[in-house]
């Protein structure tokens, strides 16, 4: 599945290289499996890694619903919200940041790579890329919540 697969023709070249390339960097310095921008409905706008396969809507889907469960547990515990979750499970683990109001990042790693190195690329990340989504969001190319269906093959394993 081509990663950018969802980004409308409106959006130029300049801009999706610029993207790929922070999320290139990112994978490269924290060799992480995969990496991807979702908006807080659950969407894929980006991503770049091994190909998650059919899995990716979902695991977009499920990463937004637990975002706004922990968003409502800090509101009731006095609190915005919590920035940043890691969930473990054998083997791997999954960071979600939140890069602003409306953007997620998503991140797929092993147990073996070190969760400080995670958190600091994935802050560093959301630094560079969140202007560049911002803009692609000015030029309309992304309409949060709006984008289409990601053709999936249900055959296809997380992280194959």
């Amino acid at each position: 599945m081509d990663p950018f697969a969802n980004v409308p023709s409106s959006v130029g070249a300049a801009e999706v290289k610029a993207l790929q390339s922070a999320l290139q960097g990112f994978l490269e310095a924290t060799s992480a499996h995969w990496v991807a921008l979702c908006d807080r409905a659950g969407n894929l706008l980006f991503h770049e890694g091994k190909d998650p396969g059919s899995d990716v809507a979902i695991l977009c889907a499920l990463a937004a619903g637990s975002f706004a469960a922990s968003r409502e547990l800090a509101r009731r515990l006095g609190t915005n919200e919590f920035a940043e979750q890691v969930h473990e499970g054998e083997g791997l683990r999954i960071l979600l940041h939140s890069l602003d109001t409306e953007t997620l990042l998503v991140v797929v790693f092993q147990h073996s790579t070190s969760i400080g190195l995670v958190r600091y690329y994935s802050a560093k990340l959301a630094n560079e890329v969140t202007g560049m989504v911002e803009e692609i969001a000015r030029a309309g190319a992304i309409a949060f919540g709006q984008l289409p269906p990601i053709e999936l093959d249900p055959a296809r394993p997380l992280l194959s």
